[in-house]
């Protein structure tokens, strides 16, 4: 029996400067980013295919970093992103 349906889960783990942690990071590109995922796939028919996908991201907390004076990195940053996506085959 094949169904329609697939379910996706996803786990990421990025810590681009090993060296430093918390308060000792002056950069927003070296914070450590984590990012959990759940997804599900729908094959409507063999040319159509929709997929839903929920990204849940987390960064890592220091106070010495803002940018533009609107992202404070000393708590989890609003940035999780939800994707809806159609695709069709010809």
């Amino acid at each position: 029996y094949k169904t329609p349906l697939s379910i996706v889960l996803k786990y990421g783990y990025l810590d681009p400067n090993t060296q430093l942690a918390g308060d000792e990071i002056k950069d927003k590109t070296d914070l450590i980013n984590k990012n959990y995922g759940l997804g599900m796939l729908w094959r409507v028919s063999s040319n159509v295919r929709v997929q839903a996908f929920y990204e849940i991201v987390r960064n890592e907390y220091t106070t010495n970093i803002t940018v533009n004076g609107n992202a404070d990195y000393s708590k989890d940053v609003a940035d999780n992103i939800f994707t809806l996506r159609l695709q069709y085959k010809f």
